[in-house]
């Protein structure tokens, strides 16, 4: 238009320059007001986290020292803070226990429900849910519950734990001795608990068979039990004990023949002498006494360097008062040991066959300073039993009698005879 317009080179690429800055710094405010609302998310999420964390930390400290109210104010305090998207899963347990420590049964029962549908921690809310219902002797409705839970976790291994405390609980031994062949409860079970466990399952279904008088199908289970674990004494000593009462005595000795051989043990000392009474035809008493210590001197020869073998021929002599036989016994066990059963016995010799009062004293001073001998223990009370039994009466808790000294227990107290004790026995399996 009749005008000529010039510029300098360098003022131009100021100016450009100038437009990008501009241009840049527009651009990173329009995204930044568009990321704020993400932005300002996580920073609650961030801040929020922090104060949950601080006030969870004070609501357990508070919960363990016995402050319940403080316990239960950090808690809300701490569900406050946490934003509505994050896991809520240790507020809930602390709540949880709240509810369970104020006896508030109903709003308990709630929380574990919300704990046992989040998937990757319902173990806490199941296993609260089952102690629960156990507690109460509601076993029928705790499988109940189970059963709604198996398909959502069913590739969950610590779930069998639950299945096989219920099945102990409903004294489903079948199904309880399934669980212990399934091959994922490797992941929970010890070799040995899992050896020690079917072994009494075997016993308890023995026991049900015998109640319903199917000795064959006892018998056979019994055997399997001895299979199972045959240094076991339990299994020899039923098996045998099934045989006589069946009169099937050549095999009830020749199973104590080689339970002695290979563990020789007290219990079994009875039944070789029943065998001898259902056996032996002798009227004739001095040949009868004769045969009874031959009889014995047999069971020793299984195992020649076992006391009890040696105590029990001395008790059969002194029955018989066949008294040189009787001292050589006790002179042989005193060489495998020096226990108070021993010496007592020595004193009731030398009270029927010298009456030397000194020699007498002398014994039962050595059986009072004598130390504990073993004896059927329960180890979760202490309680001391005649003889092994798969379930430990009053309290009801499941293979827990131990062949044991006494004083290796004496941590546990020996709990009362409460029938409660029976709804909550099995819930110590789930704490193992």
């Amino acid at each position: 238009l009749g005008y000529s317009v010039s510029a300098h080179i360098g003022i131009v690429l100021i100016g450009l320059i100038i437009i990008i800055i501009v241009a840049g710094l527009l651009a990173r405010l329009f995204a930044y007001i568009r990321s704020f609302p993400d932005t300002w998310s996580r920073y609650r999420l961030i801040s929020g986290s922090k104060d949950c964390l601080k006030y969870l930390t004070l609501g357990y400290a508070a919960f363990t020292a016995g402050d319940i109210k403080k316990a239960y104010a950090f808690a809300s305090r701490a569900d406050s803070k946490l934003p509505d998207t994050y896991h809520r899963g240790l507020v809930l347990s602390l709540k949880a226990q709240i509810a369970k420590h104020q006896g508030a049964h109903h709003e308990h029962r709630q929380i574990l429900a919300q704990l046992a549908d989040m998937k990757d921690i319902g173990v806490i809310g199941l296993k609260g849910i089952l102690e629960q219902q156990m507690t109460s002797g509601q076993g029928y409705n705790a499988q109940l519950f189970l059963d709604d839970y198996l398909s959502k976790y069913k590739n969950k291994s610590w779930l069998l734990k639950y299945e096989y405390a219920l099945a102990l609980y409903n004294q489903k031994w079948a199904r309880a001795f399934k669980i212990l062949h399934d091959k994922k409860s490797n992941d929970i079970f010890k070799p040995a608990t899992k050896k020690s466990d079917k072994v009494a399952l075997l016993a308890l279904q023995a026991e049900d068979y015998m109640r319903d008088n199917q000795s064959n199908n006892a018998i056979r289970a019994l055997k399997q039990m001895k299979n199972t674990d045959p240094d076991f004494v339990p299994a020899i000593t039923r098996l045998a004990s099934l045989y006589i009462d069946c009169d099937k005595i050549s095999y009830a000795r020749s199973v104590l023949q080689d339970g002695w051989s290979r563990k020789p043990h007290v219990d079994i000392i009875y039944l070789w002498d029943r065998v001898f009474q259902k056996r032996c035809k002798i009227t004739e008493k001095s040949k009868r006494s004769l045969a009874r210590l031959n009889w014995f001197k047999k069971l020793i020869s299984a195992h020649p360097h076992a006391a009890e073998g040696y105590i029990a021929l001395a008790q059969v002599a002194m029955e018989e008062q066949a008294w040189p036989t009787a001292r050589q016994a006790l002179e042989n066990a005193e060489n495998y040991t020096q226990s108070a059963q021993l010496f007592y016995l020595w004193a009731d010799y030398e009270d029927k066959v010298s009456q030397d009062q000194l020699a007498i004293h002398a014994y039962l001073r050595k059986a009072a300073q004598a130390g504990p001998e073993k004896k059927w223990i329960c180890f979760q009370t202490g309680r001391i039993y005649a003889k092994w039994s798969p379930i430990a009466m009053p309290h009801g808790s499941f293979n827990t009698i131990r062949w044991d000294f006494p004083d290796k227990n004496e941590q546990f107290k020996v709990k009362s005879d409460n029938k409660s004790q029976n709804k909550t026995a099995y819930i110590d399996i789930l704490e193992t």
